[in-house]
């Protein structure tokens, strides 16, 4: 908005405040005996300044919510389509898929306010991403693994590797995440949203570890010729 339309809407306000104003307001001295300014316009420029920045940063959150929220139904819809050890691994690993989308799609909000470090978010949110797509594969061949082959030669030790390959990876992104919600001129509540899926993401840390502890555990009565 730039300052012509800010000093009409100036004008606007002071002239809606002269007309519903009381009397006594408009028409008290004060201790120099001169009537007060019913309206100081560069107060009100600041004021209306703040309130249009407000509304920006409303509209934006607002559509920031709702992209988050077609995001899940997005991911939701295309998982029921799968089947088998495929819909499993993705069902298990669709929580902290929308939690990483949502990381980066706050460092481009963040980035695209003019804040820096918003592009270094969504750069580790890229790769924190690439890393889950690498999960998905070995836990889909986990999930997928018969009965009977597991239940003659136990689990499938190089899907487990590869998922602890990726935990520890994870490790260390999840730390420089945490470092740049705490480095962000950011507001209080952004940096909850983003800690709360730090906190989603490390759950998942979790729970992969459990995976490929019990993938490793599983022997098998014919284990022991593979292992």
């Amino acid at each position: 908005m730039n300052k012509t339309i800010l000093f009409a809407l100036v004008v606007l306000v002071a002239s809606a405040n002269f007309v519903f104003a009381e009397p006594s307001e408009i028409m008290e001295p004060n201790a120099h005996g001169r009537a007060m300014d019913a309206v100081d316009p560069d107060a009100m420029m600041d004021m209306i300044q703040t309130m249009v920045g407000n509304q920006a940063q409303l509209q934006t959150r607002e559509q920031f919510d709702e992209a988050i929220r077609q995001k899940d139904q997005e991911m939701k819809a295309k998982t029921e389509t799968m089947s088998g050890g495929k819909k499993q691994a993705y069902q298990n690993q669709n929580e902290v898929r929308l939690a990483v989308h949502t990381i980066h799609s706050m460092g481009n909000m963040i980035g695209s306010m003019g804040g820096g470090i918003g592009t270094e978010i969504s750069a580790i949110a890229k790769q924190y991403n690439n890393s889950i797509q690498a999960s998905l594969q070995a836990e889909e061949k986990i999930q997928s693994r018969s009965s009977l082959k597991r239940f003659f030669f136990g689990g499938d030790n190089d899907a487990a590797a590869d998922l602890e390959s990726e935990m520890l990876q994870n490790q260390n992104q999840l730390r420089e995440l945490t470092q740049l919600k705490e480095q962000c001129d950011c507001t209080d509540e952004a940096k909850l949203i983003m800690q709360e899926q730090i906190q989603t993401m490390e759950q998942e840390q979790e729970r992969i570890k459990e995976l490929a502890n019990a993938e490793k555990q599983s022997k098998g009565i014919l284990g022991w010729l593979y292992k």
